[in-house]
């Protein structure tokens, strides 16, 4: 029910942005994160790339689709038996699409804070048999320039009980 839901307001969002592309702009970034939650069990570092589409409503407000692309590289843990040799466990990587609602909120002129919101798609088989989740990304913008902003964010996919996620830093572009 609620990936049906999420599928819906994205192809929604999808359809406006189609019959208002004139009226928007792309961005572009990329980002790298610590792994946190249940992520830190299996990867230690994770990165990806982003891409959104945007439209402006008012100097403060702008809301769009978002998507990407994050992976979360896969770990190996040792671990010591007793009286015995090491185990290896050797994870592999996580990764995954999102298909996004993206807003954002200037709070002054270099500050933002934004939200995406959708469902995010896995592209490896370490999925566990399920093909995606609840997908949420909180962020707090900082403006560099007129074409390049720094952002931090918390990125977040759930998976029944289990929270893929991580506090990520990453640099986005606007053309």
């Amino acid at each position: 029910m609620m990936k049906k839901f999420f599928l819906s307001t994205v192809f929604a969002l999808l359809l406006i942005v189609s019959m208002n592309a004139q009226d928007g702009s792309f961005k572009g970034g990329v980002h790298i994160g610590i792994p946190m939650g249940d992520s830190d069990v299996f990867s230690s570092f994770a990165a990806g790339v982003d891409i959104s589409y945007i439209f402006n409503s008012g100097e403060e407000f702008e809301y769009g689709i978002a998507s990407g692309f994050t992976n979360f590289f896969g770990k190996t843990d040792k671990i010591i038996t007793l009286g015995g040799p090491f185990i290896e466990i050797e994870y592999d990587d996580v990764n995954y699409i999102p298909l996004a609602a993206t807003a954002q909120y200037a709070l002054s002129e270099n500050f933002s804070f934004g939200l995406d919101l959708g469902y995010a798609f896995f592209t490896s088989d370490s999925g566990g048999g399920d093909s995606g989740g609840l997908y949420y990304n909180p962020k707090v913008t900082w403006g560099a320039s007129e074409k390049f902003d720094l952002v931090l964010s918390y990125r977040a996919m759930k998976v029944d009980s289990i929270n893929i996620s991580a506090l990520t830093l990453g640099a986005s572009f606007k053309f």
